[in-house]
């Protein structure tokens, strides 16, 4: 009898929970809990692709000048980083404001690998240290509308305030070198002509007042030019609303100035044996001197992700072996300590992709592998950011290419000349992202290339796509394009891709220096402008690549006359900043290993 009350009761309850699907349990004067119906809560769907506090982290070597394969690697994935509106929500104004958090961190410790490093470290220091500043300016100049950037806790236009650099945020200034109204300069391009060939459509780049070969624009029509410039600020305040407003803080510092690093790069030693590192690429590749700095090159890094906890980890394609070596210590750590360690993602850039040297066979790299030095071996190889035009023209000129005379991107075994179609891919993506709104609007006479820009990057489906092509068809000779020669199919056939696996292992992305993320057709039709023309092309890209770093390159030169001024404060304030934050983590690290 009693057993059945109790079934009674429990259906009861069921039911009751059944009838009211958002129930939650409540106490009344410490009574036995019940049931009751809970409000129900309205989710609001967020309208922010980038979750708000994210930490993101990188770090460059100061053993000699940046370069392109640096930029384009770390410094331009998390300087230009921000959060976007998600177009599949409604529109809608968001008060809260973002936050995002980016640490550089100037890792002159790992520069030791090399003692040829030692006599110009710290010169180098300052150096990287200008450059990442210029770069972050550049930035803030373009979105200083819905962006504020903090250095170290510290807002930008009064870090400015030092010295002489308080000028560039100047009205007059920025309208000088941005938008280029006292000595405006044309320049076309292959990719912005209409299909007649008239140059009716161009680009108002930044600032080439230095060089006559440029075609400067005629300022007869004021009544035309009123009209344009009006439209052009109105199109520019509806792009700003859609914008969200965002605050981004910078914590630059040097890596030497935090004791812990190198604390926990000798617990983390402990876990790590010779052998394990032995076995590693970065210590076969150097066949004689071989540092113990190099050969625990990843338990430093290992170290540096784990003193700050990022969320996304920003580094270059070369660094895929390191990372694969800190999983593999932090697997052993955690064997003992479970739970302790827990790696970062790698945060997936657009142009995620090994920029390699002008010859195309060896990464951009400031070293080499001979005893040369590396200013001597590779200074024809690398493209520094603020080389001169004539110098930038004669590297790309000599650039090593190939005998197919076909421009064409994505083909097997022509890395050379998809290594510099990854360069005007990059540059070419700004170039568009800069352009004024009203030549990209449809029913202008320009070329109908411009509403290529968009669609030249792939989405995951269409990535999902490309990676199940199994089955190649023979190419004839009048066959261009290489969507000619791969046909997709859901289904897999295992004796097909037996069949073709040597051509499988050609079209190996990283092996030819191609970027997935790139469609291969949008690409083409892009190039298609040039008409298999490489002269043209070579000197276009070098002419993008100089005009991509001209304000910054002034603000490179007004920093490097502050005498290191501004560097040494920045570094000062942030050893203060990050310091307390590495002593805190390597504390609680000890307590884990009972120390």
């Amino acid at each position: 009898m009693r057993s059945g009350r109790v079934m009674i009761l429990c259906l009861l309850i069921l039911a009751q929970i059944d009838l009211y699907a958002c129930a939650k349990m409540v106490r009344k004067g410490g009574c036995t809990p019940f049931l009751s119906k809970a409000p129900q809560v309205k989710r609001k769907k967020m309208k922010v692709n980038l979750k708000s506090g994210c930490t993101y982290l990188t770090g460059i070597k100061p053993s000699g000048s940046i370069h392109l394969g640096n930029y384009i690697g770390c410094l331009n994935p998390i300087i230009n980083l921000e959060a976007k509106r998600n177009a599949h929500f409604e529109k809608g104004k968001t008060k809260k404001t973002v936050k995002i958090y980016k640490i550089i961190l100037i890792a002159d410790l790992h520069s030791l690998t090399s003692l040829d490093n030692l006599p110009t470290l710290r010169k180098n220091v300052v150096d990287s240290v200008n450059t990442i500043l210029s770069l972050i300016i550049d930035m803030y100049v373009k979105k200083k509308k819905y962006i504020q950037v903090f250095i170290n806790n510290v807002k930008l236009e009064h870090l400015l305030q030092l010295g002489k650099t308080n000028q560039l945020l100047k009205e007059e200034m920025f309208q000088q070198l941005t938008r280029g109204n006292t000595n405006r300069v044309c320049q076309f391009y292959s990719f912005l002509k209409n299909a007649s060939g008239n140059e009716s459509s161009y680009v108002k780049h930044n600032s080439d007042t230095s060089h006559t070969q440029n075609i400067p624009c005629s300022d007869t029509d004021t009544p035309f030019k009123i009209h344009l410039e009006k439209k052009n600020e109105q199109n520019e305040r509806t792009k700003i609303k859609k914008k969200i407003k965002q605050k981004h803080y910078f914590s630059i510092f040097r890596q030497s100035d935090i004791a812990q690093h190198t604390s926990l790069y000798y617990l983390i030693n402990s876990f790590t044996s010779v052998n394990m590192l032995n076995k590693h690429v970065h210590v076969k590749n150097v066949p004689k001197n071989k540092s113990v700095a190099l050969l625990s090159y990843p338990n430093l890094m290992l170290a540096d992700i784990l003193l700050y906890k990022p969320d996304y980890l920003i580094v270059g394609v070369d660094q895929k072996k390191n990372a694969e070596v800190m999983k593999t210590i932090s697997k052993k750590i955690n064997s003992y300590f479970p739970h302790m360690i827990s790696l970062p993602k790698i945060f997936p850039s657009k142009f995620y992709v090994q920029i390699m040297n002008l010859d195309g066979q060896q990464k951009m790299s400031k070293h080499s592998s001979d005893d040369l030095p590396a200013n001597v071996k590779n200074a024809h190889n690398i493209i520094y950011l603020f080389d001169e035009k004539n110098i930038i023209e004669e590297k790309i000129k000599k650039s090593k290419t190939d005998n197919y005379n076909e421009l064409i991107y994505a083909q097997p075994d022509r890395k050379e000349i998809n290594n510099l179609i990854n360069l005007f891919f990059f540059f070419y993506h700004y170039k568009m992202g800069g352009l004024p709104l009203h030549l990209s609007e449809p029913g202008r006479d320009v070329s109908p290339l411009t509403q290529l820009a968009d669609k030249l990057f792939q989405t995951k489906q269409e990535q999902t796509k490309h990676n199940k092509c199994t089955s190649f068809s023979a190419a004839s000779k009048d066959e261009t394009n290489y969507n000619d020669h791969v046909t997709s199919s859901e289904k897999v056939y295992p004796q097909v891709a037996m069949d073709n696996k040597c051509e499988e292992e050609k079209l190996h992305p990283s092996r030819n220096n191609i970027n997935p993320n790139i469609n291969p057709q949008i690409g083409n039709q892009i190039l298609s402008c040039y008409n298999n023309n490489y002269a043209t092309f070579k000197y276009e890209l070098s002419h993008l690549i100089y005009e991509h770093f001209l304000f910054p390159k002034y603000v490179y030169s007004v920093l490097q006359s502050d005498g290191g001024n501004l560097v040494n404060h920045v570094l000062r304030e942030g050893r203060k900043c990050l310091s307390r934050r590495a002593a805190k983590t390597f504390k609680n690290f000890k307590k884990r290993l009972n120390i």
